[in-house]
């Protein structure tokens, strides 16, 4: 039950990031842009984890999924910032 509850975070800021560049691209895009982000943090989680497997770590796919998920959390401040400040000026 501990794991359901630290993988929380990572997936709001993972579906966050997704949400906030969704909503600036063009009509035809959003689904893709949500689609493409989102899956590109969980085939990077599973290539970190294989990788770290590989060497001799015993790491699953969602502690590199929470590693992976608290490092983009400075890239969805930037791009909420970004998308506020172009909605206000």
């Amino acid at each position: 039950m501990k794991n359901i509850n630290t993988n929380r975070g990572p997936l709001l800021i993972c579906l966050s990031l997704s949400l906030i560049l969704s909503t600036k691209a063009p009509q035809k895009q959003k689904s893709h842009v949500f689609t493409t982000v989102f899956a590109v943090m969980w085939v990077g989680s599973l290539v970190v984890t294989v990788n770290a497997q590989l060497l001799g770590a015993t790491m699953s796919i969602f502690q590199s999924l929470c590693v992976l998920g608290y490092c983009v959390f400075p890239l969805t401040v930037s791009a909420l910032v970004i998308a506020i400040l172009r909605f206000t000026w």
